[in-house]
């Protein structure tokens, strides 16, 4: 009776250990594989909402502003931006806000990038915010 206690025990932590969404063992995000902005990386799982996304490009100058939704929760998100922007020549300028809506500003030759990520019960919202430098105000 107690070999199949312990057997039991052990086969129960073993399939927790081996459950990658326990929020007590969290992995890295990743980058998605087709994000809209070539130079700004999207964390896997979120989902670009088209409707309430543009996206202008005249000449050298990009105006985007971009939302996602996803089911993440914030501080691995905000740890994947400061992660991954540096890695496309993004500067990091800033990280404003309380741990449940962080704002992230970075910066890359003639533009600014502002990420605002907004947790919730149910769902984390990302805006990407692309503006020529000077137009999100003082740094």
């Amino acid at each position: 009776m107690q070999a199949r206690m312990t057997l039991a025990l052990l086969a129960t932590l073993t399939l927790a250990a081996c459950d990658s969404s326990s929020p007590e063992t969290p992995g890295p995000l990743m980058a998605g594989a087709n994000s809209p902005i070539a130079d700004v990386p999207v964390p896997i799982g979120f989902k670009l909402q088209e409707g309430k996304s543009y996206a202008q490009v005249t000449g050298p100058l990009r105006f985007v502003k971009y939302y996602y939704v996803g089911r993440e929760s914030t501080l691995p998100v905000v740890k994947f931006f400061k992660d991954n922007m540096p890695l496309n020549k993004w500067d990091f300028v800033s990280q404003d806000g309380p741990a449940n809506e962080m704002t992230l500003k970075f910066t890359k030759s003639n533009e600014d990038c502002v990420i605002v990520i907004q947790g919730g019960s149910m769902h984390t919202k990302v805006w990407i915010n692309i503006d020529p430098t000077g137009r999100n105000g003082p740094k």
